[in-house]
């Protein structure tokens, strides 16, 4: 049997005690006769202290929880000097905190650990974990690598603890029941890769992956006479209807209107050529978490926006700039709304009142001067502001910038007219496309450049994200990003809010 060594101060009620422990793998056990303190809950405590998190816990087997210490319920255990190392279990590599436990760390380290959940502490619903001082390093999970905490356990770190804030991961009950590891968002620009490293979620359906030649062969050799699961509108005669086949999946059938038949999907199949019959497979949909610490420590709604920018062929609109009751807003909140949610996810998706510019400069400047109408929306567009600044900015070089901001299509926007350039590269695939904003741009001439006064002819024009993940942030408006509204190439990349 596998020994490590427990190196460990810790508090007796008449003196301190310095153990060197060297055991097998099964941890220290205590419980309640042997705490040094134990609180007396009260009755409503005790009800909302049952365990309840997505890792299984609360009905694994004992032996399974807490590589060197095991905090039986009501239990309480201090740890002021010493190491923990080497040591592993499926929940809490080096100490499991059971409901109604305590554990109060005021020095010592934690190092090498690992687990499933949790590599170096693992915190039940009801616990409490305070951790004064001390070091957690180099453990290793799937998820919470120092620590993992189940909604509605207390915990306190003090600035002092030496552990990194992306290691401790806290389970929220709500509408995000698995969290992704950090993935790198946009892909490489001139040779520059962007830095940006965001957590993933999935929420909602919609239909992505071309299926194959062979399945979708398949599929229309079978759907005739089948009964229609769900409808998915684009414009005007794109109109994709899902059909859940003999393996219980949903699979999407239309006609496929390339912007070009040399683009491929990302089978490498070559793309349907137009007025072609299409199938594609209807998938959970990826989403980056915007603000994952905000979310996790000060308790903000969640903000997603997808990895892939999900179709093409929606216009802004056909007349105006304003975001306002525009063909694009009015899609977002209404058939993709609709068809990529169910009801459940839908009461989770907050509307959101979102501030916007009007045509002009005003897109430049900060948010509280914009004089553009107040919306509100449960799916929206993100605005020029908010890609020109945070983290997509790197003021040491700019390239990263444009790649933390490249975005590639789905296989189903390709085959709703999307343009893609081969040229760059994500996560995802070789290839990124045009998205919108929901900043108004400038006025568009005939010959399509950005000036400050509309032609008579001229269409208005959005502000959007080009394959490069170009932007122009420049008050020199002929360098600022803009497309006719009226565009049918340029993709969606949708934007939601989730109530924490």
């Amino acid at each position: 049997m596998k020994k490590l060594k427990f190196i460990m101060f810790f508090v007796v009620p008449f003196a301190l005690v310095v153990a060197i422990v060297t055991m097998a793998v099964l941890p220290l056990v205590f419980n309640r006769d042997v705490s040094q303190k134990t609180k007396n809950l009260t009755a409503e405590e005790r009800a909302s202290g049952s365990e309840s998190s997505d890792s299984g816990a609360s009905e694994a087997d004992r032996s399974l929880k807490g590589g060197a210490i095991y905090l039986e319920p009501y239990a309480t255990y201090t740890m002021n000097g010493g190491t923990i190392s080497g040591s592993s279990n499926t929940y809490g590599g080096a100490v499991f905190i059971s409901t109604g436990a305590t554990f109060t760390m005021n020095g010592g380290t934690i190092s090498g650990c690992s687990a499933k959940y949790g590599g170096g502490i693992y915190v039940s619903t009801g616990a409490t974990l305070t951790i004064k001082a001390g070091t957690i390093t180099k453990c290793t999970a799937e998820q919470g690598p120092a620590i993992y905490i189940e909604d509605g356990a207390k915990v306190d770190i003090d600035e002092n603890a030496n552990i990194s804030k992306n290691e401790i991961y806290q389970y929220k009950k709500g509408p995000i029941t698995e969290i992704g590891p950090e993935e790198t968002m946009g892909g490489s620009y001139n040779g520059v890769d962007s830095t940006v490293k965001l957590r993933t979620v999935y929420f909602g359906t919609y239909p992505q992956t071309y299926v194959g030649d062979a399945m979708n062969t398949t599929l229309e050799n079978w759907y005739s006479g089948k009964t229609k699961e769900k409808t998915y509108t684009i414009r005007d005669a794109q109109v994709w209807d899902a059909y859940e086949y003999t393996d219980g999946q949903l699979y999407a059938r239309g006609s496929s209107y390339p912007y070009s038949t040399s683009y491929k999907y990302k089978d490498g199949t070559t793309i349907k050529a137009k007025g072609k019959a299409v199938w594609f497979k209807v998938e959970p949909i990826k989403w980056y978490i915007m603000n994952y610490d905000a979310w996790q420590n000060e308790g903000e709604d969640i903000e997603l926006m997808s990895e892939l920018a999900l179709t093409s062929y929606i216009r802004f609109d056909d007349a105006t700039s304003s975001w306002t009751d525009s063909e694009l807003q009015t899609w977002l909140n209404g058939n993709f709304y609709n068809s990529a949610f169910d009801e459940s996810e839908k009461t989770a998706i907050k509307l959101t009142a979102n501030k916007n510019s009007r045509t002009g400069y005003e897109y430049l400047e900060e948010p509280d001067t914009w004089t553009g109408e107040i919306t509100n929306d449960h799916v929206y567009c993100t605005t020029f502001y908010e890609v020109s600044h945070g983290m997509f900015v790197n003021e040491e070089n700019a390239g990263n910038g444009y790649a933390s901001r490249q975005c590639s299509p789905s296989d189903f926007a390709l085959s709703n007219n999307c343009s893609m350039s081969t040229s760059y590269t994500t996560n995802y695939r070789t290839g990124t496309c045009n998205w919108w904003l929901r900043s108004a741009g400038f006025k568009i001439e005939p010959n399509f450049l950005p000036v400050m006064k509309r032609a008579a002819s001229g269409p208005p024009a959005a502000c959007g994200v080009s394959s490069s993940g170009y932007i122009g942030e420049s008050t020199a408006y002929w360098f600022n990003n803009c497309y006719s509204v009226t565009s049918s190439s340029t993709a969606t990349r949708p934007v939601l809010h989730l109530s924490a």
